[in-house]
């Protein structure tokens, strides 16, 4: 999985976690095998993505809101979460609803900045947290 965050200009990646199927964490030779550390447990898709954010919330990324897939926006506890830091979803099902649900939210967040935090924010991000398999 990982957290990527972009604007008109551009993207960057700013996180990742493996993700490990509940399945292999009781199976020693299938970790081994493909080098899993000890240390790594199973923790769901939700949990992986709310650390992901939260690392970023802390470190101050001005995230307003969040683009996730449908999986994500399917989590009443996940949008919850977001809700509870002011970070608003955009639920998204596919590639095309996604590019034009970010487009809608940019715009919708430009137009709510004051002409200031526009100018501060044109080459900085907004906040895309993708996991899915796309």
């Amino acid at each position: 999985m990982f957290l990527a965050y972009s604007t008109e200009k551009g993207a960057a990646f700013l996180d990742r976690a493996p993700y490990l199927p509940r399945a292999w964490t009781g199976d020693p030779v299938r970790r081994a095998e493909a080098g899993v550390p000890a240390g790594l447990i199973f923790r769901n898709k939700i949990e992986l993505a709310e650390e992901m954010l939260e690392r970023a919330f802390e470190d101050d990324v001005p995230a307003r809101w969040v683009v996730a897939d449908s999986f994500y926006g399917r989590s009443h506890a996940f949008r919850v979460w977001l809700e509870e830091r002011g970070r608003g979803p955009t639920r998204c099902d596919g590639p095309q609803d996604q590019r034009r649900a970010t487009r809608r939210a940019y715009e919708e967040d430009r137009e709510a900045r004051p002409a200031a935090a526009r100018r501060r924010l044109l080459g900085g991000p907004t906040c895309c947290c993708a996991g899915c398999q796309r």
